[in-house]
């Protein structure tokens, strides 16, 4: 079994979707979970969890050190702005801003 920095590289510098893959099967489930624990919506989750791995498949990969880590802090942080978000629409909408 390769590390996941290993797949990371192998998708950064030859565009291997097959390791690509990989990374996303083995993290999808934490990086769904993180999010969800955080905007308490399976569907603002799924949504959380896409852009986390193209925020990945966009990265350099070179500051990553550990690629759950990494993914997990991203989720966090993309959940932690969709909530937010959610709440300045719903202030917005409801007229009291």
């Amino acid at each position: 079994m390769e590390s996941d920095l290993h797949l990371l590289s192998r998708y950064h510098r030859h565009g291997d979707v097959v390791a690509f893959q990989a990374l996303v099967t083995a993290h999808a489930a934490m990086v769904h979970a993180t999010a969800h624990r955080v905007a308490r919506d399976s569907v603002l989750a799924q949504d959380v969890a896409q852009e986390t791995f193209l925020a990945l498949a966009r990265s350099s990969g070179a500051a990553i050190r550990s690629v759950g880590a990494w993914l997990h802090h991203v989720a966090l942080q993309k959940a932690q702005n969709v909530v937010r978000a959610e709440v300045r629409r719903e202030k917005y909408e409801s007229g009291s801003f």
